[in-house]
């Protein structure tokens, strides 16, 4: 699954109120992407 989350605080928070809790989830693991892009894409970077 990604997700995009505003910092690694909401990352922590959004892991362990959405996954953690639910019995089907037994592991998680989390790889950070600083920067990305698409070919022949723009890339929003909103807020």
């Amino acid at each position: 699954m990604h997700v995009v989350c505003r910092d690694t605080e909401h990352l922590r928070v959004l892991t362990i109120q959405s996954f953690t809790r639910r019995p089907e989830v037994s592991r998680i693991e989390t790889s950070l992407v600083f920067s990305f892009a698409r070919s022949g894409l723009p890339v929003d970077r909103g807020a």
